[in-house]
């Protein structure tokens, strides 16, 4: 007897998360970073149809840091949309004010006086606190998904549709679901966001220490990184 949609859902999300490693946790929201992080691009399910089969596996390493803020500060992409909406609200839940304030400092040290952060600072400022856990992820290996991260943050939302989602939409998720793929060899960083239908690609090919923790990249380096999905 083959199992009910509902059934394959439930295993599904299940399994989906099935062998993550909590690598960093954070104290004013719970939110969280995870290593070995299973993406689907297509349904990939086994003969009887509940189990996955396999998933997008990276390549297990390091990303500069400035790299990774780069990424997260991208307009186009889940993080900044993700504190542009969360800004707009009139009465955001306490896990979000908690988020904000959190790095409201870092979010503004690039700011004039009396200029108000919007969604990309605070999405540079969590690339910034981010980036180590992010990389202790990248690094770990033995596991099925090397070089993927699982960035657990924010509350469930369809940036497609500039929207927060309602409970009965969020199909069992209790935070937005970021997975971060490394390709060293081919130079890109690639995000999944659960808040967006699009896959995001970059190309970090031309970047001299891209995937070096330690280099110091400054704002010209960066220039060099190329988005391969659409933006606007």
């Amino acid at each position: 007897m083959m199992p009910t949609l509902a059934a394959r859902a439930a295993v599904l999300l299940v399994v989906a998360t099935t062998g993550c490693r909590e690598v960093y946790q954070d104290s004013f929201t719970g939110y969280s970073v995870r290593s070995n992080q299973r993406y689907y691009r297509g349904i990939g399910l086994t003969a009887n149809g509940i189990l996955p089969v396999d998933g997008d596996r990276g390549e297990a390493g390091v990303v500069n840091p400035g790299v990774l803020e780069y990424v997260f500060a991208a307009p186009e992409g889940p993080f900044a949309r993700y504190y542009d909406l969360m800004l707009s609200l009139r009465d955001p839940p306490d896990a979000v004010r908690a988020d904000v304030y959190a790095l409201d400092a870092a979010a503004r040290q690039d700011l004039a006086a009396g200029v108000a952060p919007g969604g990309r600072d605070y999405a540079r400022a969590l690339g910034r606190k981010l980036a180590g856990p992010i990389n202790r992820a990248f690094a770990m290996t033995g596991g099925r998904f090397e070089g993927t991260a699982g960035v657990y943050w924010g509350m469930p939302v369809d940036l497609d549709r500039g929207i927060v989602l309602a409970p009965e939409e969020r199909d069992g998720q209790h935070e937005m679901v970021n997975t971060i793929i490394r390709y060293q060899r081919v130079g890109l960083i690639v995000i999944h966001s659960s808040a967006l239908q699009n896959l995001l690609i970059w190309d970090v090919s031309e970047v001299r220490g891209a995937f070096d923790e330690a280099a110091a990249l400054d704002r010209g380096s960066l220039e060099a990184i190329a988005a391969l999905h659409p933006i606007g």
